[in-house]
């Protein structure tokens, strides 16, 4: 696992590009609420997202006091209805949502391979996924009505205690269309795992209260704060690039 420094004035610009891009794009169409579980952070406040998601947050759970980050297994749970996936398609799964992940999350701060007292657990979970894949196998054009829905819940921890400091939830459809293939399609899945991944990394820039005077706050760990500093960083290059 790579690590992608966030600290340099570059990878700040860069990021904030990638948050205006994002911020401008052509919001998907709302999802239902049916797609979306009841409450499930219990006491932490809702902040609803373009988009669809919402962003689960709580007061006094801090984040900007962390340097890095820690991917954690990702988690998958399959609709009901659900035609089992090949070994091979289930790694294909796995392998696009680590990649995802580490897309976004190494403009915010680096991307480590053992979890400290500096560092933010990240567990993504596909829930209720359902992927387009036909019960015969062999080459095939046929119009879809559905390429397949899922249900994304990022939970943000800190990487000691377990406790979630936030957490970010979207579900996402695949649209439909012309196929020609018994096979699920994972490029699709892919690119709307990372468009749901850029709106939660765009909702931490934009929507999270970040205190300048809490960076300090696990110094005694030797941490520097450095997630918030990015932070407050990228949130200072956009705002100049909006004033100009």
């Amino acid at each position: 696992m790579a690590p992608g420094a966030a600290s340099g004035s570059g990878n700040s610009a860069t990021a904030a590009a990638a948050v205006a891009e994002t911020g401008i794009a052509t919001a998907p169409a709302s999802n239902s609420e049916a797609d979306l579980p009841d409450d499930p952070f219990p006491g932490f406040k809702r902040l609803f997202i373009r988009g669809g998601g919402i962003l689960y947050v709580r007061d006094g759970m801090d984040f900007e006091s962390y340097d890095s980050w820690f991917l954690d297994e990702a988690g998958i749970e399959f609709n009901k209805e659900q035609i089992p996936l090949t070994a091979k398609e289930q790694a294909q799964l796995k392998m696009l949502m680590f990649r995802a992940r580490v897309q976004q999350t190494k403009y915010y701060g680096n991307v480590v391979k053992e979890p400290t007292a500096c560092t933010l657990t990240q567990q993504l979970h596909m829930k209720k996924l359902l992927l387009y894949k036909s019960p015969t196998g062999g080459p095939m054009v046929n119009f879809i009505s559905s390429f397949g829905k899922a249900v994304v819940v990022a939970e943000i921890k800190d990487s000691l205690t377990g406790e979630l400091v936030f957490a970010y939830i979207e579900p996402v459809r695949l649209g439909r269309g012309v196929t020609k293939s018994a096979s699920p399609d994972m490029d699709r899945l892919a690119a709307a795992l990372t468009e749901a991944m850029e709106r939660a990394h765009r909702a931490l820039v934009e929507q999270l209260p970040v205190d300048p005077d809490k960076l300090d706050d696990r110094a005694s760990y030797g941490c520097n704060g450095q997630i918030g500093r990015n932070v407050l960083e990228i949130r200072k290059v956009l705002h100049n690039s909006s004033a100009n």
